[in-house]
């Protein structure tokens, strides 16, 4: 047996719970094995001490102290709030009103920004059966298609473009 798979055992063998067979290959690898010996040795130290140590008393009447605060919290429950967040209480009013003055702006222009795209057509997408030879077409880029000279939407398009000797 190895010395990891013994190891796992001595906590088993100490307390006498191993099987007969499983004991004698336990107690012939420790007489061969040092270190086993060694943290069997840990083991009995270990179970010695938790044996001569003194259990304090209970004091009296724990148990009916105990049931009685219980009973009390129960009976008088902490009124819950729906949200309570601690670090938003603990800032000044003038950081909470800014916070809220910008909440209220960014949601503003957010739905302002929605509605004014809401006008915008939209292509409805649809499975071409030929080939589409204009690139910016197919991937419904046609808005790059009137961009300046020299700016990085004409280059795509320009290296998109399938070329004639491709074909």
């Amino acid at each position: 047996m190895t010395c990891d798979r013994i190891r796992n055992q001595l906590g088993a063998f100490a307390d006498r719970e191993l099987s007969a067979t499983e004991r004698s290959a336990v107690e012939e690898h420790l007489r061969s094995c040092e270190k086993c010996r060694e943290e069997m040795a840990r083991l009995e130290r270990l179970a010695s001490t938790v044996q001569e140590s003194v259990i304090p008393e209970v004091p009296a009447g724990l148990a009916a102290r105990i049931v009685a605060r219980g009973q009390t919290q129960l009976a008088s429950p902490k009124p819950r709030r729906l949200l309570h967040i601690d670090w938003w209480e603990a800032l000044p009013s003038t950081m909470r009103a800014a916070a809220v003055i910008v909440l209220m702006v960014g949601l503003s222009v957010g739905t302002w920004l929605g509605w004014n795209s809401a006008g915008v057509t939209r292509v409805p997408m649809v499975a071409a059966t030929v080939p589409d030879p204009d690139p910016a077409s197919s991937i419904h880029a046609d808005y790059l298609s009137d961009s300046p000279g020299g700016s990085p939407a004409e280059v795509y398009l320009t290296l998109a473009a399938p070329t004639d000797g491709g074909r």
